[in-house]
């Protein structure tokens, strides 16, 4: 009798150590969807070293035993071309986000990328083997996870990113200023429309003259014209220095008043004096790849949600 209810009681435990390593656990938690193309300022020979890293670093992140797969997209004819797809369980958009930051492929500016959350509405999903790419090479031995032999990870190629120009605060303003025009007794609303019509005509002037641009180490503000992109050759008007700010300078930054219908953008840096310096500008470029580039390069760490500090 004992030794009956010592095995009832091993048969209990084997079943609840099994359900909890079961393929099904992760449908417990989200399910998220991360969509890539290479960036096309870059060669293939730039790209593969972090490829590779992007594998092992999948590789690792099963073996910690979260549930993803990675791999790409290819044509009718079986070939690649169509950009990357990872698939993974996060426990909620910012795990998930957090998660894809690390990916050397992101982390080291290679792709152009896009995250989304996936809900499945008819059926399940279950990934059993990792996919493809896994049993592609199942029989190779593998190498350690990057955090094992972090010295193959190789060093950032993050590439120069000029931002393109976004019309969408100057419009915003100019239909403003046309609705004012319209409304009140004749004249005063036209009378009131007058300075926030200059302020369009001032914002889509400076939307047409300067970019903002990413490079290696900084972010500037460069001007354009007929010869492309050049450095301004001004100063900051309001704290003097040139307009470029090294990323490990910058201590904090925000978009106004959200990330995703952005007017304004803020940062704070130390490079131009030790105390801290703010700044706030106008956002005369897109706003998605304008946060893109933030949290790649600056770091979804240092992004806050406060008033600026100016």
């Amino acid at each position: 009798r004992e030794i009956m209810r010592r095995l009832r009681i091993l048969m209990r435990r084997l079943s609840i150590l099994l359900a909890a390593r079961s393929p099904t656990q992760a449908l417990r938690q989200p399910w998220f969807v991360k969509t890539e193309v290479f960036r096309p300022s870059l060669s293939f020979s730039e790209i593969r070293p972090h490829l590779e890293a992007h594998k092992l670093w999948v590789d690792g992140l099963r073996a910690e035993g979260t549930s993803v797969t990675s791999g790409y997209r290819v044509d009718a004819e079986g070939r690649p071309g169509g950009g990357g797809l990872m698939i993974f369980a996060a426990a909620d958009y910012i795990a998930a986000e957090r998660l894809v930051l690390r990916d050397p492929l992101i982390a080291n500016g290679c792709v152009d990328w896009q995250l989304n959350g996936w809900i499945a509405d008819v059926g399940d999903v279950e990934l059993v083997d990792g996919g493809a790419w896994y049993a592609k090479g199942a029989a190779v031995a593998r190498a350690p996870p990057p955090a094992l032999c972090a010295a193959s990870v190789p060093p950032p190629c993050r590439p120069r990113v000029v931002l393109d120009p976004d019309y969408r605060l100057a419009m915003g303003l100019a239909s403003s200023a046309g609705l004012l025009s319209l409304a009140g007794p004749l004249g005063v609303g036209a009378v009131a429309a007058l300075p926030i019509g200059a302020l369009a005509a001032f914002i889509a002037a400076r939307t047409s003259a300067v970019r903002l641009v990413f490079d290696p180490e900084a972010l500037e503000v460069m001007a354009v014209d007929a010869d492309g992109v050049r450095e301004s050759g001004r100063e900051n008007f309001a704290v003097g220095g040139r307009n470029r700010w090294a990323y490990e300078a910058i201590t904090e930054w925000a978009l106004y008043p959200a990330p995703e219908t952005a007017v304004l953008v803020y940062f704070r840096e130390r490079q131009t004096r030790p105390e801290g310096v703010g700044h706030l500008f106008p956002v005369l470029f897109s706003p998605e790849k304008l946060r893109q580039e933030l949290v790649q390069r600056v770091g979804r760490e240092r992004q806050v949600t406060g008033p600026p500090s100016l």
